[in-house]
């Protein structure tokens, strides 16, 4: 992008650099207005193709999103914000989209009468939407919500629960279910252990029939009766039914040991196909015809994408099956969101089709959720996200640079992954140490840093390593954590899961919970910046028998704040100048709870810190208007060659410094390629950067409005 980009309010008046706006993780951009949502649960495929998909959350409003022929055609709206979120579910007749959804009260600011739930509730249920327009919901009588004028009464209330966060999955109150044929709407009620049925026009219910557990619905050939998925109660098992529209019993699919049934549907040759998402990761087949059946074949890689090479994706080699549907030509189309139901993170999604002789007809990922990008420097094409890898070939045009190259989970051999958990958001550090790569990253809020090794053998996947934490982390894992204090740990038995005895407590004895950064320099030696607390580091004290970075709370070296900082949240250290940078808050530019996330509003440069002298070179007064609009401050910094980099949270606005000086030489800010857009840099280490051998810079922003990273392409 060769832009001059109007100053905003309270903004820096440095020049807009010359340079070219790219991303990596999604198929779009947003240039053209569209992206991939980043966690679909469910598909509903009309007769003609079209795919709709529902997430109970996507950040820019995009949870029922639209497709056609691998080519994004927007969304349906009315699901994001001021009360409104997606769901697990979706499914459609000639006449609507029946879709679940999640309406709350914004902390009880939403008040009219039958419109939102009560102060302290929360409402799960479905949306009607017209299938002509998806826009515009179909109101019907008794129908609830007042989310604007296209979609007023058309919500239908099927659980009222106490709110509490997403994360909160003990009564599971979701819509998990839903199937329709003109006359009736089925609804999978999970919490109330039943199926319910609704008249398709009237939206009133009909009836209702107990069935523990249900989850996928699909409509069988004859038009009227359904098939179910369903727990049965026994060591977590599910069974797959099929009962007429009054809840009687008809017919069993027997399901191979092992399998998980994710998603349902039925093809117009009245085939059963069931989305396995457990270790098989294939999508099993049943023939028709009366009687209990068993599988008839299976479609896709068994193993799906941990089948060797290990981690790599590829046509029919699945990866967490959230989603399947068919047309009326029998094409296949299935949705992946690296989990299947239900992830506790959020790992990317694929939307893929394949014709009925089983070739990949189109394919489209959003795969990047409040996430960074690291280059490998020992591989510059590769770059590491927190949960993906890619290869570049930098002489594509912008957004297509990168190819997706592999995933780091597996979340059967490591079901105890940091990355599955909490720590599976914000900066990635890919490092070489004696000859071997390793992964280091955040979470959002920078409370803990994790570790991962590779192996061969494990192909592309991540290996729980070791993790440093500042606290105690809420909740039932990590298992065996000690309580009330920060703590160390490393997989001393080299099975990637937490061990009674691979602890050590910090011997500060002391609860860091303050918000700061961490930074692992190139020699593996450990920075983290504690706040108002002190600058703590950790030399790499080599690898154990298992190949995991040693490190030893007891032999950490401790730095007061170098004046002027009276806090310190961002620190990162070059080993061959030994030079570290330190932002944060000093008594002239103080410290704002409002604002308790940033970087802070100085930057400084210290020569010599580990070595002698720790020279004071100069001080950056980083841009500061918080009555601006948007919001002017810096959400993270970043040093790399001759240049700092730091980004404003609002639009991903990059501020350029001299490293050697300080001044600031220029402005990036997202280009006509992403649609001159950004969302909220919402991560504390949220930038980074890689000077090519020409000269040309790599600056990488977290985007997770759209499912992506942006990366820009300078060369000074």
């Amino acid at each position: 992008m060769l832009g001059m980009i109007g100053s905003l309010s309270g903004a820096s008046a440095a020049a807009t650099l010359t340079y070219t706006t790219s991303w990596i993780g999604n198929t779009y951009g947003y240039g053209d207005g569209h992206w991939v949502p980043c966690d679909v649960r469910a598909i509903y495929v009309k007769p003609d193709g079209t795919v709709y998909s529902n997430a109970p959350w996507d950040e820019s409003g995009a949870e029922i999103s639209i497709f056609k022929d691998g080519v994004a055609l927007g969304n349906a709206g009315h699901t994001h914000g001021w009360g409104n979120e997606g769901g697990d579910a979706i499914t459609g007749n000639a006449r609507y989209l029946y879709a679940a959804v999640r309406v709350g009260n914004e902390g009880g600011h939403l008040k009219l009468l039958d419109n939102w739930p009560d102060k302290g509730k929360v409402w799960y249920g479905v949306t009607r939407r017209a299938m002509d327009d998806v826009e515009s919901g179909q109101s019907f009588q008794g129908g609830r919500g007042n989310f604007g004028s296209k979609v007023s009464r058309s919500f239908l209330a099927i659980n009222e629960v106490a709110d509490a966060p997403e994360t909160v999955d003990v009564e599971r109150p979701y819509v998990t279910g839903l199937t329709a044929n003109n006359q009736e709407l089925f609804v999978s009620n999970y919490l109330r252990n039943r199926i319910e049925v609704y008249d398709a026009e009237t939206m009133q219910k009909k009836r209702e029939w107990p069935l523990p557990h249900p989850q996928g619905l699909a409509l069988a050939a004859d038009g009227h009766s359904i098939w179910a998925i369903h727990e049965t109660g026994i060591n977590g098992g599910k069974s797959v039914d099929r009962y007429d529209g009054t809840g009687r019993h008809m017919q069993s699919l027997i399901l191979p040991s092992g399998a998980n049934p994710s998603a349902i549907v039925v093809d117009s040759n009245d085939r059963v196909l069931i989305a396995d998402s457990g270790v098989s990761q294939q999508i099993l087949v049943f023939t028709p015809g009366a009687g209990n059946k068993i599988v008839e074949s299976t479609i896709g890689v068994k193993g799906g994408i941990l089948a060797d090479p290990r981690g790599m994706p590829g046509p029919m080699r699945f990866n967490g099956l959230s989603g399947i549907g068919v047309d009326a030509k029998n094409n296949l189309y299935v949705a992946e969101n690296g989990a299947g139901l239900r992830p506790a993170a959020m790992t990317g999604t694929t939307l893929e089709s394949y014709s009925p002789d089983g070739k990949r007809r189109w394919s489209v990922d959003g795969l990047l959720w409040v996430d960074g990008a690291d280059v490998d420097r020992s591989d510059p094409e590769t770059i590491y996200s927190n949960m993906q890898r890619f290869k570049m070939d930098y002489a594509r045009p912008p957004g297509k640079e990168w190819r997706w190259d592999g995933t780091l989970t597996d979340r059967f051999k490591y079901p105890e992954s940091l990355m599955l958990h909490r720590i599976a958001n914000s900066a990635p550090m890919i490092r070489k140490l004696h000859g071997h790569s390793f992964l280091f990253t955040t979470d959002m809020y920078s409370h803990a840093l994790g570790i991962y090794r590779f192996d061969a053998r494990d192909g592309t996947i991540a290996i729980p390593s070791g993790m440093i934490s500042r606290q105690t982390i809420p909740g039932d894992w990590p298992r065996f954590q000690p309580k009330n204090v920060g703590w160390l740990w490393r997989d001393a038995d080299g099975n990637g899961a937490f061990g009674q005895n691979e602890y050590t407590a910090d011997p500060d004895g002391v609860d860091v919970s303050s918000c700061a950064g961490w930074w692992v320099d190139s020699d593996g030696g450990i920075w983290e910046a504690r706040g108002t607390s002190r600058i703590r580091y950790l030399p790499f004290q080599g690898l154990d028998s298992h190949g995991n970075p040693m490190y030893d709370l007891t032999q950490a070296k401790e730095f007061d704040l170098p004046r002027p900082f009276t806090q310190v949240n961002r620190v990162q250290y070059d080993v061959d100048t030994d030079t570290l940078y330190v932002a944060g808050y000093t008594t002239d530019a103080a410290y704002s709870k409002e604002t308790w996330k940033e970087a802070g509003k100085v930057m400084a440069r210290y020569d010599g810190w580990l070595r002698g002298g720790k020279k004071h070179r100069y001080n950056i007064n980083l841009p500061w208007n918080v009555a601006a609009k948007p919001i002017q401050t810096i959400m993270s910094v970043y040093q790399e060659g001759d240049y700092i980099f730091a980004v404003e949270p609002v639009l991903a606005r990059v501020h350029v410094y001299d490293s050697a000086t300080g001044r600031e030489i220029g402005l990036i800010v997202p280009g006509k390629e992403v649609g001159a857009a950004s969302g909220w840099v919402d991560t504390t280490q949220g930038i980074s950067a890689y000077r090519r051998p020409d000269g040309e810079y790599l600056i990488f922003v977290e985007e997770d409005a759209r499912a992506k990273v942006l990366m820009y392409r300078w060369k000074p």
